[in-house]
């Protein structure tokens, strides 16, 4: 990001055509209003992760002598290279959104063009089209998504189909140890896994069925207790042996699901005080 930056601070328009990312276009913003040293500073700021939008905040929001008009002569040269670019670079160069609901197009575009009941299987349980536009802003994909729940604090939760990590395209089973998430990660490495056998089978001879783990699982994202200790951990006690863990993302996407035994010492000792 950083070197973007830069490049586009020396290459200005010569190059606009070969670097369609906004980092380019704010170094070119920038090149005409502050100096040399400045640009290297952001730069650097830049490549660390700490202030992405500083040069561009700089360059456009404090503009003085003339330099509004040359900001907007800059951004109008790179928007008719790259148009698919143009709402994404107001946002960041104007500090003002345009006034559209991206979500709720995004919504209306997936119903004409898979159906009505792609979304409308979503709206359930009390969730409606705001908590759908809440995983389309969180980058969730609602074709793949299975359900959505919400919390009493507001958080909205969704689990996806998902992805299996190490263990993809194996012929045969295989734990996987990292990379994967979501509802077919859950299902391989613990209801089918053939060393354990089906692990929530412990917490009731129900469970053998996958649409009331489904459900058992989301129950406790929407109603769970989080960890004190971590905030992407929820957790919900079935019975005194028995612990079901949650595993959500900050933005909301469920990773992972497992149910955990006091017996053999994996609920830790803090969770345990919690619920007691």
């Amino acid at each position: 990001m950083g070197r973007e930056f830069l490049l586009g601070a020396v290459l200005g328009e010569w190059g606009a055509d070969d670097h369609d990312n906004l980092f380019y276009l704010g170094g070119w913003v920038a090149s005409g209003v502050i100096v040399v040293g400045d640009l290297r500073d952001i730069a650097a700021a830049i490549s660390r992760g700490d202030l992405v939008g500083t040069g561009l905040n700089l360059a456009a929001l404090i503009p003085a002598y003339g330099d509004a008009a040359k900001v907007a002569e800059v951004v109008g040269k790179f928007v008719l290279k790259h148009p698919e670019l143009l709402k994404p670079a107001m946002v960041l160069l104007v500090g003002v959104a345009p006034y559209t609901d991206e979500a709720a197009e995004a919504i209306n575009a997936i119903r004409k063009a898979h159906g009505d009941e792609v979304i409308d299987r979503l709206l359930i349980n009390g969730i409606t089209e705001d908590e759908l536009k809440v995983v389309v802003r969180s980058n969730g994909n609602l074709l793949r998504t299975l359900a959505v729940v919400k919390r009493a604090d507001g958080k909205v939760i969704w689990l996806e189909e998902g992805k299996l990590g190490t263990a993809a395209g194996a012929t045969s089973w295989v734990y996987d140890k990292e990379g994967g998430t979501g509802w077919i990660h859950i299902v391989n490495n613990h209801i089918i896994n053939p060393n354990s056998g089906n692990q929530f089978l412990p917490l009731g001879e129900q469970y053998v069925n996958r649409d009331l783990i489904k459900d058992l699982i989301l129950d406790c994202a929407k109603t769970g207790t989080m960890d004190p200790r971590s905030s992407i951990r929820y957790w919900k006690k079935i019975d005194e042996e028995h612990f079901l863990l949650v595993v959500i993302g900050d933005n909301g996407y469920l990773r992972t699901a497992y149910p955990l035994s006091v017996s053999k010492g994996k609920v830790p000792p803090h969770i345990r005080s919690l619920f007691s």
